[in-house]
């Protein structure tokens, strides 16, 4: 603690620090005795570990330090350099997708239309989507993967209703079910939704959906159980699915 402000003291950059007793009973409990962790940034941000363990007491002279260093440092630069490459071929896939659809409608394709022809690809390319829908008053028009018609009206005007005082023009979630609580049975076609108001009377809508992906988690105990063990104790492997749908992030959009 700093004496003067009594706040906690950063130590962000200390190269001597004391490790927490919490993780050095885990590391006890998993027969480790000795433990090295080089940090992975990216833009500034902590990406990733590497963790090296040792089950015997292991003295790590300044020159091995350094060079774990300098291959984390390595490594971050890889990872930004593969990352940004990612993000350039995905940008460039998604225009390509709509200067598609923009091509099309100024030709007078009306975009109800693309929803049932060649371009649907397109449309859902556009956004990264699994399925779609357009409506229009009591018109609705979809393709791709989507719940049921009377499913998809009730879903937009329950979450308009939610917001029929300040009307967003994008709405997006990666988990309907945590807006909707009885939409759980979606899961397979709408575990996320991106609603697009196409008019400032909010009748033109434009939903895009995406299915469940399961994100699986590995525990070291069953994460319901209220029990407390000591880290690292032997548990018994438990793994807990959520079923949500990918994240609507950039490039795709810019909500969440």
């Amino acid at each position: 603690m700093n004496p003067v402000t009594g706040q906690a003291l950063d130590l962000s950059l200390s190269r001597l620090r004391s490790v927490s007793p919490v993780h050095l009973e885990y590391l006890r409990n998993m027969g480790v005795q000795a433990s090295l962790t080089a940090s992975l940034l990216r833009d500034g941000q902590l990406w990733g570990l590497i963790a090296c363990h040792h089950a015997t007491p292991r003295q790590v002279s300044p020159e091995i330090r350094e060079f774990a260093g300098w291959m984390a440092r390595g490594l971050s630069d890889q990872i930004a350099l593969l990352e940004e490459q990612h993000r350039r071929r995905e940008i460039a896939r998604l225009k390509h997708c709509r200067d598609h659809i923009i091509d099309a409608m100024r030709q007078g394709t009306r975009l109800s239309a693309l929803l049932g022809g060649p371009a649907l690809a397109d449309v859902l390319g556009a956004i990264g989507a699994d399925g779609v829908a357009l409506i229009h008053g009591a018109k609705l028009a979809t393709g791709g993967a989507t719940p049921e018609p009377s499913r998809i009206l009730d879903l937009v005007e329950r979450l308009s209703a939610r917001h029929a005082d300040d009307p967003p023009q994008l709405f997006a979630t990666d988990c309907l079910s945590a807006h909707l609580e009885d939409t759980a049975d979606l899961a397979a076609t709408a575990a996320g939704v991106a609603i697009f108001s196409l008019d400032a009377a909010q009748s033109i809508k434009l939903i895009w959906f995406r299915d469940e992906q399961l994100r699986h988690v590995t525990w070291g105990g069953n994460p319901d159980k209220a029990v407390h063990r000591p880290p690292g104790a032997n548990w018994s492997a438990a793994t807990a699915d959520a079923g949500v749908g990918r994240n609507w992030t950039r490039p795709g959009n810019s909500a969440r």
